[in-house]
């Protein structure tokens, strides 16, 4: 008697542990780097949220999930689109900027995500990204934050990178 409850104690026991680990890493996504061979996701982490138009009257939102970008209010329109980002790992060191592609049906051509120091908070910022056709290329026509940093912005805010491509010089021979 003794050993067949031992042996049902131990059946009991291995049920409930086999149990508990299903049930931990069911919600598990490796995403998260807290121990070796753990992966960072750079989309998890810092992209994956509710972002807000900087521009304190433009109400346009982006959402980003692991691969999909909603968008509403921008340019008028609402809408969504797939996006990747080619390297997902943690920013490296000498890292300023980290290029999200939308899959060509987004309202930008490409975003671009940058992080600044905004009364003493690491912020990151969403700069979206469309080529201007008076000589300069690139430029930045609007910048998101998480919505939890909206109230970190100042007014009138433009980002490092947006002061970067915005303000080059239109060449003498397109003007």
């Amino acid at each position: 008697m003794k050993k067949t409850m031992a042996i049902v104690l131990i059946i009991i026991g291995t049920v409930a542990l086999a149990a508990g680990i299903i049930l931990l890493c069911t919600g598990c996504t490796g995403d998260i780097m807290d121990g070796p061979g753990m992966i960072y996701s750079f989309k998890i982490n810092d992209l994956s949220g509710d972002w807000v138009c900087v521009e304190k009257e433009n109400d346009a939102t982006l959402s980003f999930s692991r691969s999909t970008m909603t968008y509403k209010g921008v340019f008028g329109d609402d809408g969504k689109t797939d996006y990747k980002v080619e390297n997902d790992g943690a920013f490296g060191k000498d890292e300023k900027e980290r290029r999200i592609e939308l899959d060509g049906n987004g309202p930008f051509e490409y975003l671009l995500y940058s992080e600044e120091e905004i009364l003493g908070k690491k912020v990151g910022i969403v700069s979206a990204i469309i080529t201007e056709y008076d000589g300069r290329g690139s430029i930045v026509i609007e910048e998101y934050v998480k919505k939890d940093n909206l109230s970190l912005i100042p007014e009138n805010f433009r980002s490092e990178l947006c002061v970067r491509y915005n303000d080059r010089e239109v060449p003498s021979d397109i003007v």
